[in-house]
C-alpha cells in the first residue's frame, strides 16, 4: 500500500472505542491501558525511527512546529520557506494523530523517499476538520481537512512522553515553544503569506534567520518536528475534561484530578518501559530517539507502584447515567438526552451535527442530512447544485442500524452532468443513494459515493 493510499484510508480500520476501566497503580494502568494501545509492530516503529532520523537531515526538509496558539495566533498549516532551503509549518496535536495511526496500523512500510516526496508536495495532512475558521484555512497550503484518524471519537487523547513544545535543553538552557517561535520562527504578519500564482497556494517566502542563529534554528526545527511526530514519543490516554465533561479521574497528592495525560509520574514510567520495548539486537532505539530531541532528565524514576486509583470512560463520568460506571446505552449528544429522547427516526439534523462535533469533526458549511427511506432502501437528497462547488459534507442517518454515516465530497469532484436535477427546479439536485452501495440510482452515470465515505457513529 502506498502512503497516499493509506492516508486516504487512515480512519480504517477504526480504533476500538475505549473500554471503561478502573485500576489502582501506575503499573496496572500501563499494563491494562497504555501498553495494549502502543503500536503493535515494533519493527515498523523502528523503521519509522530510521526514516525520520534521515529525513530531518535533508537540506530541504519540510519540518513542523507544534505551536497551537502558544505564541498568540493560529497559523496551522501555513508554509514558510527559509532562505536556507528548508521550510516549516505550524501545527497542533492533531498532526501527530496521523503518525500514530500509521504506526499503529503498520500496513505502510516506512520509506524515506516516498515520505520525503509527499512532505515536499504538501500531501501529508497536518490536521483534520475541527474548529478552524475560514480565514486560517484560506492560507493553509498543507492539507488541513484530511480524514480524521478517529482517536478522539474513540475516547482517546494522544499524550506525548517528551513534551512536543516545552522543556528542551539547548545551549545550556531549558527553552519552550513560545520562546523558540519568538526567537527563531516568528509568526510575522498575516500579510506576509502571499498567494503563489503558479501553485495557487499561500506561502511566506525568503524567511531569513539571522546568521548567528541559523544553525540553532535548524537544529531546533528538527527537534520540534521529531518530538511532535515520532511514533516512539506518545501513547494513548483517556480524554480529560472537555466542556465540563469529565472522562478520567485519578488521585494525586490527596486531590482528584482529570488530566492523567499530563501526569509526570505516568510519563516517567512509560519512558522507562519503552527502553525495553524498543531495544532490538542490542540497540536501544528509544535512547537514540532521546539523543535526537534534547529532553530534560527523568528525575522522577517512577517504579509503577504509585497509587492513582484511576477511573476512565469514553462517555462522561459526570453524566448521570455514568455514576455507577455504566456507559449509556445511547450516545446521543447531551442536548438530545432529555426526558424524551428521540426515536431513531426522530434524529434531527442539529442533533446529528452535534454528535459529530463531540467527536472532533468541524463542519465549515452546513451539511446535507438525509434519513433512509421508509420504503426503498435509499437516501433521498435535494440540495442546491452549488454544493458541488465546495467541499460537500453529507450525513446519512440509518434509522434501522442506528448509525450516522459521514461522507465528504471534495469541491468540484462531481460534474453536474454526472447527477440529476430535480424535475421542475434545475437549481436543486435529485440524488438517491442506495443504502448498501451508496450508488446514486437516479444519476445518469450511476455514480458511487462510497469513495467519499469518512466514518460512522453509533447512536
Amino acid at each position: 500500500m502506498s502512503l497516499l493510499n493509506k492516508l486516504s484510508l487512515v480512519n480504517r480500520p477504526a480504533l476500538q472505542t475505549m473500554e471503561d476501566g478502573t485500576v489502582r497503580t501506575i503499573k496496572e494502568y500501563y499494563d491494562t491501558f497504555i501498553e495494549p494501545h502502543l503500536p503493535r509492530n515494533v519493527n515498523n516503529v523502528i523503521a519509522w525511527h530510521k526514516v525520520l532520523k534521515e529525513y530531518v537531515r535533508k537540506p530541504d526538509a519540510v519540518l513542523g512546529l507544534r505551536t497551537g496558539n502558544v505564541a498568540g495566533s493560529l497559523r496551522r498549516g501555513w508554509d514558510t520557506v527559509t532562505t536556507d532551503g528548508y521550510s516549516f509549518f505550524y501545527a497542533d496535536n492533531f498532526c501527530a494523530h496521523y503518525y500514530y495511526k500509521l504506526a499503529y496500523d503498520a500496513d505502510w512500510e516506512p520509506n524515506l523517499e516516498e515520505f520525503y516526496g509527499i512532505m515536499k508536495n504538501k500531501q501529508f495532512p497536518v490536521r483534520f476538520p475541527y474548529f478552524m475558521d475560514r480565514a486560517e484555512k484560506k492560507r493553509a497550503s498543507f492539507i488541513v481537512n484530511g480524514r480524521n484518524p478517529g482517536l478522539g471519537g474513540a475516547g482517546y487523547y494522544l499524550a506525548h512522553i517528551i513534551d512536543a513544545g516545552d522543556n528542551c535543553v539547548f545551549n545550556g538552557r531549558t527553552i519552550g515553544m513560545a520562546a523558540i517561535v519568538n526567537e527563531y520562527f516568528n509568526l510575522g504578519r498575516v500579510a506576509d503569506w502571499t498567494l503563489d500564482e503558479a501553485t495557487q497556494k499561500y506561502c511566506r517566502a525568503n524567511f531569513d534567520i539571522p546568521q548567528d542563529k541559523k544553525a540553532d534554528a535548524r537544529k531546533l526545527a528538527e527537534i520540534c518536528f521529531l518530538r511532535m511526530v515520532h511514533p516512539m514519543n506518545y501513547y494513548l490516554s483517556p480524554k480529560s475534561k472537555i466542556n465540563g465533561r469529565i472522562y478520567n479521574e485519578y488521585e494525586r497528592n490527596g486531590q482528584i484530578k482529570n488530566n492523567i495525560s499530563d501526569d509526570i509520574n505516568v510519563a516517567s514510567y512509560v519512558r522507562q518501559q519503552l527502553h525495553n520495548r524498543y531495544t532490538v539486537d542490542g540497540t536501544d532505539y528509544f535512547q537514540e530517539f532521546l539523543d535526537l530531541v534534547n529532553p530534560v532528565d527523568d528525575e522522577v524514576h517512577e517504579d509503577g507502584n504509585t497509587v492513582i486509583n484511576i477511573r476512565y470512560s469514553a462517555s462522561p463520568l459526570n453524566d448521570p447515567q455514568q455514576q455507577n460506571n455504566v456507559r449509556p446505552a445511547n450516545r446521543i449528544p447531551r442536548a438530545a438526552r432529555n426526558n424524551n429522547p428521540p426515536a431513531a427516526n426522530g434524529m434531527s439534523k442539529s442533533q446529528a451535527i452535534a454528535l459529530f462535533q463531540e467527536r472532533e469533526y468541524d463542519f465549515d458549511r452546513t451539511p446535507t442530512f438525509a434519513s433512509i427511506n421508509s420504503g426503498p432502501d435509499v437516501y433521498w437528497m435535494n440540495p442546491s447544485v452549488s454544493v458541488l462547488e465546495n467541499n460537500w459534507n453529507i450525513i446519512l442517518n440509518d434509522t434501522r442500524a442506528r448509525k450516522l454515516h459521514l461522507l465528504v465530497v471534495p469541491a468540484n469532484a462531481i460534474n453536474l452532468n454526472q447527477v440529476s436535477t430535480k424535475a421542475g427546479n434545475a437549481s436543486l439536485l435529485h440524488i438517491e443513494l442506495v443504502s448498501d452501495t451508496l450508488v446514486d440510482r437516479k444519476g445518469p452515470s450511476r455514480l458511487s459515493f462510497e469513495r467519499w465515505y469518512m466514518y460512522s457513529i453509533d447512536y
